[in-house]
């Protein structure tokens, strides 16, 4: 089917679980990105994201008195940002499919449903184990705030997908899976976009990034005894986070509601 004009989709998800991945197999099929980046040391095909939408959500949060890595508790947009949003849009507008990938944009997702109430969405999570440990590589933050963190995100991709009902996707699915999930999910947004034009996560360097964990291994025990015995996080993050990491859960089901609507 024809896409309609100025279809817009957001990947939405925390940091480190699969979201550039996500947003390369969408720009394969023909979502445009625009200006994004497509090589750092971070991600070896690039975090895919575009610098005027970092810009806008990293504004939004500070003036809100947050960070990425601090998410407050509510995120107002003010007129500025309003105006910066409808800028970008205008930008995209002559594109028939745009989207944009940000976590951060999780925090800040009312804004953008406010201009474009069609927002197609498309959520992706990860074990919170491997992406606290992934945050603690690369940021050298302390497992249980890497926890935390995820839980911070991840509840504001419940609550969006409860209330929007857009598909979901594991990250820890074997890589020849997640990808067949990427273009069914592809196809079932019906915006004429191609599937088989996707080979992003069929990459070498994406497959050598990727690590499964072993359920009961000296590994696996080591992580969850570090989540279990995490102190000093006021929210209790070490209770809220990973209780078996053969069998990831946490407080009120949430990482049980993911895997629920996953693929």
């Amino acid at each position: 089917m024809k896409a309609r004009a100025n279809s817009v989709v957001a990947v939405l998800g925390m940091h480190r679980s699969g979201t550039s991945a996500l947003a390369g197999c969408l720009e394969e099929a023909g979502v445009h990105l625009g200006e994004v980046r497509s090589a750092n040391r971070a991600n070896p095909r690039g975090n895919r994201e575009n610098r005027d939408i970092i810009a806008l959500h990293k504004a939004l949060l500070r003036r809100n008195g947050g960070a990425w890595d601090r998410p407050p508790e509510q995120v107002t947009w003010n007129l500025v940002a309003r105006w910066r949003r409808d800028r970008i849009i205008r930008r995209f507008a002559r594109h028939p499919v745009w989207g944009f990938k940000d976590p951060r944009a999780l925090l800040c997702l009312e804004g953008w449903l406010d201009a474009l109430p069609g927002l197609h969405c498309v959520g992706i999570f990860r074990h919170p184990l491997l992406v606290a440990r992934s945050l603690e590589r690369r940021n050298g933050f302390p497992l249980e705030r890497g926890l935390a963190l995820w839980l911070a995100y991840n509840r504001h991709l419940v609550h969006h997908h409860e209330r929007m009902g857009f598909p979901l996707l594991s990250f820890d699915d074997d890589g020849r899976v997640f990808l067949d999930k990427v273009k069914q999910v592809v196809a079932g947004l019906d915006l004429g976009l191609d599937p088989e034009k996707i080979s992003f996560f069929r990459c070498p360097p994406w497959r050598a990034k990727r690590r499964r964990v072993v359920p009961g291994s000296r590994e696996a025990t080591r992580d969850t005894r570090r989540a279990e015995g995490a102190k000093g996080d006021p929210k209790g993050a070490s209770e809220r986070g990973v209780q078996s990491y053969g069998r990831p859960v946490c407080s009120r089901n949430e990482l049980a509601m993911l895997w629920r609507n996953a693929g």
